[in-house]
Order: C-alpha cells, then structure tokens, then sequence
C-alpha cells in the first residue's frame, strides 16, 4: 500500500503529491522521476528537490488544456509543454514565481497575458510555432531573461518595452511578419545574438549601432537592398548573415569587423567584392552563391583567390 505522502517510493509534500496523482490520472500514465542533470523535454515525468516538485515535463501528449491545479507548485522552477495543442494559458500559470525556464514551443496559443511579468525569476521562454500575433507590454519587467525564443509565429511587432530587458542575451524573432523593429532595441546591452529571418524588414533602427556585445546577426530572407552602416560599429560581430535579401554591394567599411569570421550573401545582386574585405584577418567562411555570378567572379577574382590561399573557404 502507498503511503500517503508518496508517490511510487517518492515522497512529496502537499499539495506538489495530489497533483502529481491528478496528473497521473489525466494522463492515463504514470510519471517518472528525474534527476535535474537527465530532465528535458524528451522525458516524461518530474524532478523531486526536499519533497518539492521543482522540474515538470509533459512534452508530446497531446495535452489540449494546462490544468489549473499546476499553480499551486510553488517551487517549480522548469516545466517542458510543448508538442501539444495547448491554446491558451491558465491564470495560475502567472502565479509560478519561482519559475525559471518554460518550453512551449509547438503548441496554438495566440496570446500571453500583461500577468506574464509577474513571473520576475524567468530566464528562459520558449514560444517558437504557435499563432501569437503580438507580445505583452509587462515583458519588459523580466530583468532576468536571458533568451526569448519567439520563431514560426504571427508577430507584427514587438512592443517598446522589450528595450527593458537587460539581461537578455539572445533573441529569436525568425519567421514572423515584422516590417520593423522598435528603436528600443539598441538597449539591449547584453545581446549576444539576435535571429530576424524571415520577414518583411527593409530598415534597422540606427540604434542598433549601440548593440556592442552581438557576435551574431542573422537577417536572413527580408527586404533589405544594403547593410545598415551602423553595423561597422558593431566591433564583436564575427556572423553576419544576411542571405536571400535585395544587397548590391559590400560596403568598403566591412574592414572595421575584424572579428568576422563567417559572412554569408548569398542569394543577393552583388557583382563585385570590395578589396577591404581582405583586411578581415579571422574571417574563415565567405558564401556568396546566387548572386550575379558571372560578373562577381570576373570581378574579384583576385580577392578570392587571396581569400582562399589564406584558408578562408569562399562559396560563390
């Protein structure tokens, strides 16, 4: 016979054992117990830290509805839903406050709540493929966050507060139907790495030249016709991707990115490469298919050869 404070051997404190039971019964299936260092969205089951539930994951279950009842854990600090067809978010979601990580991704929610800033210890949110067509001005009271996955969604745009998010060291925003980011975006101080592929944008706010820690700029698939020259202030740039856009040329000041190490153009109207690109001494991968080849290779024949003497692979 059970205990009544365990469940299969572990002991939990109430209320974290009767929603493990309800759980249970919900999903017809028993949940597993994890170590944190084994836990992540291909298991099934919880991790257990002094009779606290502090990890959830219930990926891939087709899980219609995130019962109520999933508030009351008041440790938890991770939980994996996605790969279900969870459509929107209980209120008591919003009362997770010890809640650091949640992975979402894959389900059909069209929107989060302004209550989303309540959750002040998030470092993490995963949101990729579902229907959101907006975010939540309260986002900006997550001074913890540090990664904002937001990929395969509906977003026209972003709101003026997600400049507030101080801690945030990469963002994802591919696949979207952006036309423009706000100019808040340049307050982003730790930003590492920012994704905009795949929409509609034509023009970067000249803040951006204040991003100085971004190593990573993927701008792929949009409307631009030329690199914003506020990029040549971006000194810790080493990838720089801005494949399948309309760019005739590569800018002369390209030479002040000395830690570039990949840069990739493909699918543009380029005919020729500047000879500054040469003074780019780490850069390691140089792809420019799909532009107007004939006249590209004619014209910067010698900067390729030179450019792969020393090592540097150029695809064009």
């Amino acid at each position: 016979m059970k205990k009544e404070s365990e469940y299969y051997g572990c002991r939990l404190k109430e209320p974290d054992l009767n929603i493990v039971w309800s759980l249970d019964k919900l999903l017809d299936h028993p949940l597993g117990e994890f170590d944190l260092k084994d836990f992540g969205f291909d298991t099934f089951g919880f991790v257990e830290q002094e009779e606290n539930i502090v990890g959830l994951s219930i990926a891939d279950k087709n899980l219609e509805k995130i019962p109520s009842y999933i508030g009351n854990l008041d440790k938890l600090s991770e939980i994996y839903l996605s790969h279900n067809y969870i459509s929107e978010l209980p209120k008591s979601f919003y009362k997770l406050e010890s809640l650091q990580f949640f992975d979402l991704n894959c389900n059909i929610l069209t929107d989060i709540s302004n209550s989303i800033g309540n959750l002040k210890s998030l470092e993490i949110i995963r949101l990729a493929s579902n229907q959101l067509t907006a975010l939540p001005r309260n986002i900006g009271s997550l001074n913890l966050l540090e990664e904002l996955i937001l990929k395969n969604n509906k977003i026209e745009s972003l709101p003026k507060e997600i400049g507030s998010l101080k801690s945030l060291k990469y963002l994802d925003l591919s696949c979207n139907i952006l036309k423009n980011l706000p100019s808040s975006i340049g307050k982003l101080d730790n930003l590492e790495e920012i994704r905009i592929s795949n929409n509609q944008i034509s023009i970067l706010p000249s803040s951006i030249k204040n991003l100085r820690n971004i190593s990573s700029f993927h701008c792929k698939s949009n409307k631009f016709t030329e690199i914003p020259s506020e990029f040549q202030l971006l000194k810790s740039l080493k990838a720089l991707n801005f494949r399948d856009n309309l760019i005739q040329t590569l800018p002369n000041w390209i030479e002040n990115l000395t830690n570039l190490t990949r840069i990739f153009l493909d699918g543009n109207n380029l005919t020729n490469l500047p000879e500054e690109i040469l003074n780019l001494p780490k850069l390691e991968i140089l792809n420019v298919q799909r532009n107007k080849n004939e006249k590209l290779h004619q014209n910067a024949q010698k900067i390729i050869e030179i450019l792969e003497k020393r090592g540097c692979i150029v695809r064009i």
